[in-house]
């Protein structure tokens, strides 16, 4: 690999970062302590898996996908991928009580999309995948395909040594074709429309990870990372496991099967390793509240930083972490919320460390009409968490429809521009479809509103439900109607649909009960709270099991997949409730 590329210069930054003090320490599912790779042994380890790849053939512009689960194995072959100036895709894994052949067909098409010519398979998980050691097939009458490896299982003494360690990584030879060569191909997160491959150069991974690393004040002699987040999610990924890479901080590494299976586990691990850094969605920071408030003692006084990127987050929530973790050395300026986006690498806004939960409350009424003010009252009242500024070498701006930038205290659907935005999508034909616009900016689909140069996020452009010629977002019937007993709190999801030529308000959530009376007691107590704190009817609410509300292999919600449910299932049993 050439120097001064930007393949070269991405390796050169995790390298310099490498030591034999700091490095990942895996966490076995009980929470057991398993084995460490200081950064430099993980380095030696994955330049000898970097040759045996090469070997195989895997060189620049390769795209090499990987089924496995979080493990030395799985971390080394990330780092021996970028090694060879290739491409890495993290698949996602199974989930609990999921649909062996749904999860089949899944990960195939994922396969295919991501332009896949290699794939490694850990030990045990080829029969999930059904993929024979050899050759996978493409879909029927593409002709295309990939070449299967196994994911050899790596300990910490596995690593070149003497003349062997030394010795020039040769790739092999480049990938030729019409698509620009990337680090990493991530899929969009799927919220409202099929996830799409995105291509992450190495440029732009390089730009927004010291971007991050610099703004929340990472220092590799201070900090530690705890995180159970998948190694197919972008923070995961990029934020947890990359970003400790390249600052050079110790990593304790939890898989995410494990943690919601023992989410207590999660704060005893903070408590041993005395971790600094910690990311999490809202529902995390939820069960650790509610953990918090149990008679078992934790000692977080470590905590500096627990950074949640949710979409939306809830300041409740977050509020209540904090009141919880009070008494457990937790202090309040540790919120760290922040924006960010697959599009962007990762982090677009930020607030500086220890500034804490900030919030604006607003009212839903002007925002309904594309502009922001105080509430009237109680009612109109909508609390929007603040995200901070732009990282460096980003930009922001709001736009109306008609694509003009919005006024001051106006809403407006967000742009970025700068180094950290993707290639682009790849297409089926090996050609990537542009993300950004002919202007250099690119369209978030995000709407959202400035408050001192801070952003704070109403929603999703595509999940704007419109009542009465105004905007609502869909956290605001959501938020409410998690209030109630016996609803899932984060499991909620709303929508419209069209009834007689008007747009009607619909609920749907995951409840707990399975009782027909206390079914029915919340599904009156849903619509009557929503419409009490928001104003607007609810035509009907749709009652979920466990597990049963759409959503993200990341657990975003997909609220067309709702509505999409709801109207399959209109036939329904149970008598609508207004």
């Amino acid at each position: 690999m050439h120097s001064g590329t930007p393949q070269a210069l991405w390796n050169d930054t995790l390298d310099a970062a490498a030591s034999e003090e700091r490095g990942v320490r895996f966490i076995a599912p009980d929470g057991s302590s398993g084995p460490f790779f200081s950064w430099s042994g993980l380095r030696r380890a994955a330049a000898a898996q970097a040759r045996r790849l090469a070997r195989a053939g895997v060189g620049a512009g390769h795209h090499v996908a990987l089924v496995g689960l979080t493990s030395p194995a799985t971390v080394v072959a990330i780092r021996a991928v970028w090694l060879l100036g290739a491409s890495v895709v993290v698949l996602p894994l199974p989930f609990r009580a999921m649909d062996p052949e749904l999860f089949l067909a899944q990960t195939r098409r994922r396969i295919a999309e991501a332009g896949t010519d290699f794939l490694l398979v850990e030990a045990g998980m080829a029969e999930s995948v059904q993929a024979p050691w050899g050759h996978l097939p493409g879909p029927q009458g593409s002709g295309g395909g990939c070449r299967v490896l196994p994911l050899e299982s790596v300990e910490p003494g596995d690593a070149a040594t003497g003349h062997e360690a030394e010795a020039e990584i040769v790739p092999g030879a480049a990938r030729q074709g019409r698509r620009p060569h990337s680090a990493i191909v991530q899929f969009t997160s799927g919220s409202t429309a099929e996830p799409k491959p995105a291509l992450i150069s190495h440029a732009a991974l390089r730009h927004n990870v010291r971007g991050f690393l610099t703004r929340m004040g990472i220092r590799a002699e201070n900090d530690v990372a705890v995180s159970w987040l998948p190694l197919y999610h972008d923070m995961g990924l990029i934020g947890m496991l990359a970003g400790s890479m390249a600052s050079g901080m110790d990593l304790v590494l939890w898989d995410p099967l494990s943690f919601a299976a023992s989410p207590g586990t999660w704060l005893r691990l903070i408590e041993q390793h005395r971790g600094t850094v910690v990311c999490a969605p809202n529902f995390a920071y939820g069960l650790a509240a509610r953990l918090l408030r149990l008679p078992q003692p934790y000692d977080l006084s470590s905590l500096r930083m627990c950074i949640n990127g949710a979409e939306p987050i809830d300041g409740a929530t977050m509020r209540g972490f904090l009141e919880a973790g009070r008494g457990h050395g937790i202090e309040p300026d540790v919120v760290q919320c922040v924006y960010g986006l697959a599009e962007a690498v990762l982090a677009v806004t930020s607030p500086v460390p220890g500034r804490g939960l900030r919030t604006v409350t607003v009212s839903g009424k002007e925002l309904g009409q594309g502009g922001f003010a105080e509430p009237v009252d109680s009612a109109d009242a909508r609390e929007l968490v603040l995200l901070g500024h732009p990282l460096d070498g980003l930009e922001l701006q709001l736009r109306a429809p008609s694509g003009e930038p919005v006024g001051r205290r106006s809403v407006g659907e967000i742009h970025i521009r700068g180094a950290s935005t993707i290639s682009g999508y790849l297409a089926e034909d090996d050609t990537v479809r542009p993300a950004v616009g002919a202007d250099g900016w690119l369209a978030t689909g995000d709407v959202g509103l400035l408050v001192d140069g801070e952003l704070a996020v109403c929603g999703r452009l595509k999940d704007v439900i419109i009542i009465g010629g105004k905007n609502h977002y869909p956290s605001e019937f959501e938020l409410a109607a998690s209030e109630v007993p016996g609803v899932r709190r984060g499991n909620v999801a709303a929508f419209g649909v069209e009834r007689a030529a008007r747009e009607r308000l619909v609920i749907a959530c995951e409840v707990r009960e399975e009782g027909a009376d206390r079914r029915a007691t919340i599904r009156r107590q849903v619509a009557d709270t929503v419409q009490e704190r928001t104003g607007i009817p609810v035509a009907d609410v749709l009652l979920l099991g466990r597990g049963e509300l759409p959503k993200t292999s990341s657990g975003k919600l997909r609220r067309a997949a709702t509505r999409a449910l709801y109207l399959s299932a209109a036939a329904t049993t149970e008598e609508p409730s207004a």
